[in-house]
């Protein structure tokens, strides 16, 4: 799925805690996308110790107690990889029950972006 934000396409992607072993397995194999979007989800964990920050989709306050269930991972579709820098948002427990393009269709309302037209071949990652 793709957004877009002025004049920023991004790739989207769900990473869920209990699908957590399947992504590691894809950094293991070399998934570079898996890679940015662990990434960004470790990087979000790592600041809500010090952040407050709601949750991507109804803007419940998430807190190291209560750990994301899911996260919404934003992945721009830059024209120099090497310089590509993904950022997550937690999915609180009761939105991260609904499924995936529910979080997105609340994750991109909520950033204020707005979905790019659907392109052959998109779908939700």
């Amino acid at each position: 799925m793709s957004t877009d934000h002025g004049t920023e396409e991004f790739r989207i992607y769900i990473v869920r805690l209990r699908d957590r072993a399947d992504w590691v397995a894809k950094v293991n194999a070399g998934d570079e996308i898996a890679q940015l979007c662990l990434w960004a989800a470790s990087k979000w964990r790592l600041a809500i110790a010090t952040e407050h920050s709601p949750c991507q989709c109804c803007d419940r306050p998430l807190s190291i107690a209560d750990k994301p269930q899911a996260f919404i991972v934003f992945v721009p579709t830059a024209p120099d990889p090497e310089k590509v820098e993904a950022s997550a948002g937690g999915v609180c427990s009761e939105c991260s029950e609904h499924d995936d393009r529910w979080i997105v269709d609340q994750g991109v309302h909520r950033t204020g972006m707005s979905l790019a037209g659907v392109r052959p071949g998109d779908r939700i990652n």
